[in-house]
């Protein structure tokens, strides 16, 4: 045995020569009691860490309860087509994922992930919104006016697509000097360089580059605060009225502001067209550089949402110091309802968060997902009623879309039709009323009503205005009056037609014919003062023709033995 110590050597099974100090030898037995203990510490140790990873993995299956198995994707030619130019598309997962893979991804930690994924949010402001509908389905201070940063590109990219249209998009655009002064995130405009505003729209959306915004609103508007009051016009439209803008790409400043349910309607706007949905779930991509930078730019979206859940397709980060985190989210899922699967999508906006990626899933999977199905509520073409239309016709009021709203597990929505006063002429396609869908008697969502077709200007209205205006506004009141007026104007014709001829109308029973003495009488007293033979021809043949009518078929004889004489007298 080696004793501890550089001098001291004790071999095993001999008595040691040289006795050490006391205090030596109490080192020594100390040290070989350390050794005989130390394994067994070591042994404890381990075995204490396995038993925590068997308590963890025992403990799993209750931590993962939520996860649900999930149907796979529909392919993109089986989801449901719709006409409207401004429909909002629908597109199927491209790789889902189960819930809880979703709630992993929330951080590098699992466990940690797991642990904190139910924790109340911490966003200031929130909203989860139907995309289809835009029923709001949970929201708290959704009304709050805050600052969105870099949100505010959403409303960016939909005032260019409202004002060129997708088909504009190859505009190109010219690069002026104020671009490249703007700060904060950019892809380095040059002065001079030429982009197409597909270009500057992607790195807008996916880069978030400010530059770019500012390029766009001078290439759209001229200058930057024209552009602005195209934004809040375009938000007026869409029912976004407690925002204010003033700059296209969301840096701080007093007077630009917005609320959650505002963002939520501005997305939700600018999800009916199809590039801005291609965007907005593009991971990366890239556009063309300049001698700086090198031959391309690449352009890689700042979503994480996008990198690690693939039911999320959307939309918009935004950051600043006074605004803090803010995200504008979207997830589309294949449910089943009413016995076919469905692609639901949901749209959470969060703004002033600490953790914006987990507020965000939070809301998506358990506020949308979880409590909320979709159910179709009105079919392309499907008429709701007839609405009446002041100097023309009544004309009938369809839906112009397909259109399904979120409704809550194991409830049923109410529909109400309201249709508007109208007033020709009418074009077709024209907004004639409205059908607003109750849950529990609360109103969460409206679908609009268009005219069937074109609706011209009555005739009484284009010849007597006064007159049309006299009129009652009922349909049914119209009819009746103008039943009543034709009664009228036919019972003083004919009274005007009885005053020129007394004996007409009379029966032949009741009324007397002419004897041949008082036609020959009425004859000379008239031949006098009849000028011409033309009013005696007159004479002659009305009263034969009176004569003819009384006369009655005889059985025996169907001639009148004075038939002859009084021809041949009329000859003569």
């Amino acid at each position: 045995m080696k004793a501890i110590g550089p001098a001291i050597e004790i071999a095993a099974g001999e008595p040691a020569t040289d006795c050490p100090p006391a205090r030596t030898r109490n080192l020594v037995s100390a040290q070989a009691d350390t050794r005989r203990v130390a394994p067994s510490c070591r042994d404890f140790n381990r075995w204490a860490f396995v038993l925590t990873l068997l308590l963890l993995a025992s403990c799993a299956p209750a931590q993962f309860a939520i996860a649900q198995p999930e149907e796979p994707p529909l392919p993109l030619s089986t989801l449901p087509k719709t006409n409207a130019p401004l429909e909002a598309p629908i597109y199927a997962p491209r790789f889902p994922r189960t819930s809880t893979e979703a709630r992993l991804s929330l951080g590098l930690n699992p466990w940690r992930a797991a642990m904190r994924a139910r924790r109340p949010i911490e966003a200031k402001s929130w909203v989860v919104m139907d995309a289809d509908s835009g029923r709001v389905l949970a929201s708290h201070n959704a009304d709050a006016k805050m600052f969105p940063a870099s949100t505010t590109k959403t409303l960016t990219a939909l005032t260019a697509l409202l004002a060129v249209g997708e088909k504009g998009l190859d505009r190109v655009v010219t690069i002026g000097p104020n671009p490249p002064r703007i700060g904060e995130q950019s892809i380095n405009l040059l002065q001079g360089e030429k982009f197409t505003l597909r270009d500057l729209l992607q790195a807008a959306m996916i880069k978030s580059a400010n530059d770019s915004c500012v390029a766009i609103a001078e290439g759209v508007a001229g200058t930057v605060p024209k552009f602005a009051a195209m934004m809040n016009a375009r938000a007026r439209e869409i029912g976004a009225v407690h925002s204010n803008f003033v700059n296209p790409h969301g840096l701080h400043d007093p007077n630009h502001y917005s609320t959650a349910r505002d963002l939520a309607l501005i997305a939700r706007a600018a999800m009916r067209f199809p590039f801005f949905n291609q965007m907005t779930r593009t991971r990366e991509t890239s556009i063309h550089g300049n001698w700086k930078l090198g031959p391309v730019r690449v352009l890689a979206n700042r979503n994480r949402l996008l990198w690690r859940w693939n039911e999320c397709d959307g939309v918009k980060t935004g950051y600043t110091k006074q605004a803090g985190r803010c995200l504008i989210a979207a997830a589309t899922r294949n449910v089943k309802s009413g016995g076919k699967t469905r692609p639901f999508r949901v749209i959470s906006v969060v703004m002033h968060a600490r953790d914006g990626w987990s507020d965000s899933t939070q809301l998506l999977l358990y506020q949308g997902f979880a409590k909320f199905h979709p159910v179709p509520v009105a079919q392309a073409g499907q008429e709701f009623g007839k609405a009446e239309v002041e100097g023309g016709a009544a004309v009938a009021a369809i839906a112009e879309r397909t259109v399904t709203c979120a409704a809550r597990k194991g409830k049923e929505l109410e529909q109400r039709v309201h249709l508007r006063t109208l007033r020709a002429p009418l074009k077709k396609g024209a907004l004639v009323g409205t059908l607003d869908l109750y849950d529990e008697g609360r109103h969460v969502a409206r679908v609009p009503l268009i005219a069937q077709n074109d609706v011209a200007l009555s005739l009484i209205a284009q010849i007597a205005p006064p007159v049309e205006q006299a009129l009652p506004e009922s349909e049914t009141a119209r009819r009746l009056l103008f039943i009543a007026a034709g009664g009228a104007l036919f019972y003083l014709l004919h009274l005007a037609r009885k005053a020129r001829n007394p004996n007409h109308g009379r029966s032949e029973k009741t009324s007397k014919p002419e004897s041949r003495e008082e036609f020959l009488q009425r004859l000379q007293s008239q031949r006098g003062g009849a000028r011409g033979v033309g009013a005696q021809h007159d004479l002659i043949q009305r009263g034969a023709s009176q004569r003819k009518s009384a006369r009655r078929p005889s059985p025996q004889s169907s001639k009148s033995p004075n038939s002859g004489d009084f021809s041949g007298r009329d000859e003569s």
